[in-house]
């Protein structure tokens, strides 16, 4: 099972029984109940975006942006797309988006009606 950074703030409430704050729901997920054995592994779709204004060899609105599912994984770097097959090539070394176009596209739907529903990054 994929499991993303965010899912460590919902793990940790759940297992201090706190309760979030209702006005900022969570974004992960609560892995307590896969750790106990209580719930079995399950396939999930994780996305993410990042924007590189941490990163002093990138350009400050350089935007980078993924969406895991499975073994594919879409990447958005800038104006640049890529596809990876993870379950060969856990570098992300060969690019098979001319090569598997129909998945490139579904991932790639699938992110950007994600990231429509986000506040956008400032300008």
């Amino acid at each position: 099972m994929a499991s993303i950074a965010n899912d460590i703030t919902a793990t940790i409430l759940a297992a201090t029984q706190t309760n979030p704050d209702a006005n900022y729901p969570l974004d992960g997920e609560n892995l307590l109940p896969v750790i106990k054995g209580e719930t079995p592994i399950h396939p999930r779709v994780l996305f993410w975006r990042y924007k590189g204004i941490d990163v002093p060899a990138l350009p400050s609105n350089f935007l980078q942006g993924a969406v895991r599912n499975g073994d594919w994984k879409y990447v958005k770097m800038g104006t640049e797309e890529f596809l990876f097959n993870l379950a060969t090539d856990t570098k992300e070394e060969i690019d098979l988006r001319a090569d598997n176009i129909n998945m490139f596209e579904q991932l790639r739907s699938e992110y950007e009606r994600w990231s429509a529903e986000l506040v956008p990054y400032p300008v």
